[in-house]
């Protein structure tokens, strides 16, 4: 299985991301979709969530009313971590049970607006951002979702910057043009990213490597992922090298074994771990 992270700050366009990928037959895993599923009337999150901030969050037939619940939750940090506390875990064991139902072969789309901020992004093989000017995202709430103007510039304001979450991309997928603009990004990444990295022959191509940030997505990832520490890096042209303290599983995850060393299947984010030599192996060099 390819998992893939998605995210994006409000008002990029990063549903629309989300549906062209389903279209092209990735299985998509919905985190606000999730969100909305626990809360549902029977659900027992939502009986603690009436429980905690009052009754009378629910309306007449025993429906959440958001706006009601954001108001007392959002009051506090401590509020907000009670809220946390409630519906953290169902999201996560739902999360989970949504990913053990797909199969090996399927790329995976966790569609996530705080999958940077909640410290996500490694546990993903490859991470798409989705990214649009400023003043775009705000007019698209405005016009679109009907957000006042100065609530939408707030919410933005109130997400990490920028800057922080272009860091944890591997794409950057550029949403400040036409649909048909952004089809094309998004059926390029997949053709010739993810449909490698699920691991069908004959559709790579050379891809240029996103280097900002590079080195600290991928020793994030590898330490995640596999469990082991990264003692040292080189960049050799493209390709990241990375010398590793232990050997790493890598059953399902879309890299190969070449020899003595382990090598990433992402056409655009060349990377080779490895092992680090143990004192033996010195030893044993030495007396040769």
């Amino acid at each position: 299985m390819l998992k893939v992270g998605l995210t994006g700050g409000m008002g990029s366009g990063k549903s629309s991301v989300a549906r062209r990928l389903r279209d092209l037959g990735c299985v998509i895993i919905d985190a606000d979709a999730i969100a909305r599923e626990i809360v549902e009337p029977g659900q027992p999150a939502l009986e603690e969530l009436a429980q905690e901030f009052g009754p009378d969050i629910l309306d007449a037939d025993g429906r959440l009313l958001r706006a009601r619940l954001a108001h007392r939750a959002f009051a506090s940090q401590e509020a907000t971590a009670k809220l946390n506390a409630i519906t953290h875990p169902r999201i996560k064991e739902r999360t989970a049970e949504l990913f053990d139902a797909a199969g090996a072969k399927d790329i995976v789309v966790h569609d996530m607006p705080l999958l940077v901020e909640n410290g996500l992004a490694p546990d993903h093989h490859i991470v798409l951002v989705v990214d649009a000017p400023v003043e775009l995202r705000v007019s698209r709430l405005v016009e679109n979702r009907g957000v006042d103007e100065a609530d939408a510039r707030r919410r933005i304001a109130a997400q990490i910057p920028d800057a922080e979450r272009l860091a944890a991309a591997d794409v950057v997928i550029d949403n400040s043009g036409t649909e048909r603009a952004l089809h094309t990004q998004v059926d390029r990444v997949w053709r010739t990213r993810l449909v490698p990295m699920a691991g069908v022959a004959g559709l790579a191509e050379p891809q240029p490597v996103r280097p900002s940030g590079r080195i600290e997505r991928e020793i994030a990832r590898v330490t995640r992922q596999f469990g082991v520490g990264v003692v040292g890096s080189v960049l050799s042209g493209n390709r990241l090298v990375l010398t590793i303290d232990g050997d790493p599983d890598i059953e399902g995850a879309p890299w190969r074994r070449v020899g003595r060393h382990v090598e990433s299947l992402d056409p655009g984010n060349p990377v080779t771990l490895v092992r680090q030599k143990t004192p033996d192996q010195d030893a044993r060099v030495a007396g040769a």
